[in-house]
């Protein structure tokens, strides 16, 4: 469970926080800045994407903190 709550904390939520800055935000458009952020955060996604097939729940067989600290990445996806 920790892993995946690090995951998250450490990898999706600032990958993501970061593109979406440099894509909505930034005063400048930087290219480079914008395309390694977007990506990075894609393949964020497609880990837990794929950690997810065929699973109910993040860790084990019950809902858990994982799962609630995921669904805001989750719900966020196509931002």
């Amino acid at each position: 469970m920790l892993s995946w709550l690090m995951f998250l904390a450490t990898g999706l939520g600032p990958y993501y926080g970061q593109s979406v800055h440099f894509r909505h935000k930034a005063p400048e458009k930087i290219p480079y800045a914008m395309n390694r952020y977007l990506r990075e955060a894609e393949r964020h996604y497609e880990v837990l994407d794929t950690h997810l097939e065929g699973c109910e729940y993040s860790v084990g067989d019950e809902y858990s903190i994982a799962d609630i600290s995921a669904w805001g990445w989750i719900d966020k996806a196509s931002a």
